[in-house]
C-alpha cells in the first residue's frame, strides 16, 4: 500500500498533464516508433492501460484514506446506506402491509381498502360489509396501531361501536399501540357520552390507565362525558404520573366548564366528608344514650327477676308445710336404710358423750367431797 501511495503523485502529474484534442495524435512511449503504421493504435493502448492503473491505484488508496471521522470513505457510505435503511425500515414494513390489506380487499370483492377511513365516514354499511366478508374485527391501523373500535370510539358513533362490541372475537379491552389508550379514553376524548355508557355496560373500566396513569377522567372534554363516568364509577381525586387531577387537565386545556364541574365535584365531596364527620359525632352520641338506656333497662329487669324469684321461694317454703287445707304437713319419712343409719349413729353420739359425762360427773364429786 505504501508503494500504491508513492506511485500516486507521479500518476497525478500525468493525469495534472494537458490532454491531446481531437483529432491529435497521441504521443508515443518511450522506445516505440511514431511511424504511420501501427503506432497511433499501441500509444493510445499505452495510454488507456496507464489510465486503468492509475485508476486502480486511486481507488485503493481513497478507500484506505482515514478522515478526522475514523472512517473510511467506503465504510462512511455503508454506515450512511445502512442508517438511511433503518430510517426508511417502518415506512417500508407500512406500504408492504397496505398492499396486502388492498390485496386482501381486491380479493374479497370490497370496493374500499380502509375501514378506519368508512368509520371516520360513518360509512355503517361498509364496516358491516367488511367484517360479514372476513375482515379481521380486531385488526389495527397501520399508521396508528388502532382498532376499528377504538377508531368508532374517537369519532363517536354508537351504531358502529355497537356493531363492534356485538361481533364475535371483538377485544373489548384492545390497547392502542401510542399512548396504550383504550377505546373509553377515545370516546372521553371525544367527549362522546352515549359511547362511554355503551362501553361502560359492555364491561369498559371507567378508572382504566394507560400508559401515562391517565383515566378517562383527565381525558373527558364535555361535562356530559364527566357525569357518566361519575356514574360507572369514576373518581375526580385520581391522579396520573406527573400528579395532575383531572381539573388540572381540563385547566391545561382550557376546558373551563369541564374544570368547573370538577371543582364542584370536589367541594361536594368535601362537603359530604363533613357532613359524614359530623353525622359519625351525632351517631356516636345517640349510641352511648342509647347504650346507657339500655343498661338501666336490664338492671331494672334483673332486679324485677330477683324479686320474682325470692316471692317464688316463699311460696315454695310456704307450700311445703302447709297443706291446701290449711292444716299442717307431714315431713316426709326418710328411707329405711337412712334411718337406720341415723339412728346408729345418733347411739354412737350418745354412747360417747354419755361417757364423757359420768367421767366428769366422778371428776366432779372427788373434787367436792376431797376439799371437805
Amino acid at each position: 500500500m505504501a508503494d500504491a501511495e508513492a506511485a500516486a503523485p507521479g500518476l497525478g502529474e500525468a493525469e495534472a498533464g494537458p490532454a491531446p484534442e481531437e483529432g491529435e495524435d497521441m504521443p508515443a512511449g518511450d522506445g516505440e516508433e511514431s511511424g504511420d503504421g501501427e503506432a497511433p493504435e499501441d500509444a493510445s493502448t499505452s495510454l488507456t492501460a496507464q489510465v486503468a492503473q492509475h485508476e486502480m491505484i486511486r481507488c485503493c488508496v481513497t478507500h484506505e484514506r482515514v478522515h478526522n471521522s475514523g472512517f473510511t470513505v467506503y465504510q462512511r457510505n455503508r454506515y450512511d446506506l445502512e442508517n438511511r435503511r433503518s430510517r426508511r425500515g417502518t415506512e417500508i414494513a407500512h406500504l408492504q402491509l397496505a398492499a396486502k390489506q388492498r390485496r386482501y380487499f381486491t380479493a374479497v370483492g370490497v370496493s374500499h381498502s380502509d375501514p378506519w377511513a368508512a368509520i371516520r365516514d360513518r360509512n355503517f354499511s361498509y364496516v358491516y360489509d367488511a367484517l360479514r366478508r372476513g375482515f379481521p374485527v380486531n385488526e389495527r391501523d397501520k399508521t396508528s396501531g388502532r382498532t376499528m373500535l377504538h377508531e368508532a370510539a374517537a369519532v363517536g358513533d354508537a351504531e358502529i361501536c355497537e356493531l363492534l362490541l356485538d361481533w364475535p372475537g371483538c377485544s373489548r379491552q384492545a390497547r392502542c399501540l401510542v399512548g396504550r389508550d383504550s377505546a373509553i379514553h377515545f370516546a372521553a376524548t371525544g367527549g362522546n357520552w352515549r359511547v362511554i355508557d355503551m362501553l361502560c355496560r359492555y364491561g369498559a373500566d371507567a378508572r382504566d390507565l394507560d400508559k401515562y396513569r391517565l383515566t378517562p377522567m383527565h381525558m373527558a372534554t364535555t361535562t356530559a362525558a364527566v357525569q357518566h363516568l361519575m356514574r360507572f364509577g369514576a373518581d375526580e381525586r385520581d391522579r396520573d404520573r406527573f400528579g395532575r387531577t383531572p381539573g388540572m387537565c381540563a385547566d391545561e386545556r382550557g376546558d373551563a366548564d369541564v374544570a368547573a364541574l370538577m371543582a364542584e365535584l370536589v367541594l361536594m365531596r368535601l362537603k359530604r366528608a363533613q357532613q359524614k364527620e359530623q353525622n359519625k359525632h351525632v351517631i356516636a352520641k345517640k349510641a352511648s344514650v342509647v347504650r346507657e338506656q339500655r343498661l338501666a333497662e336490664a338492671a331494672a329487669r334483673d332486679e324485677i327477676r330477683a324479686k320474682k324469684q325470692r316471692l317464688r321461694a316463699l311460696k315454695d317454703d310456704y307450700a311445703a308445710w302447709r297443706l291446701p287445707d290449711g292444716s299442717a304437713k307431714s315431713r316426709p319419712q326418710p328411707s329405711p336404710a337412712k334411718a337406720a343409719a341415723d339412728e346408729a349413729s345418733h347411739k354412737a353420739l350418745l354412747a360417747k358423750y354419755d361417757a364423757r359425762a359420768r367421767k366428769a360427773g366422778r371428776d366432779a364429786t372427788l373434787r367436792l367431797f376431797g376439799s371437805r
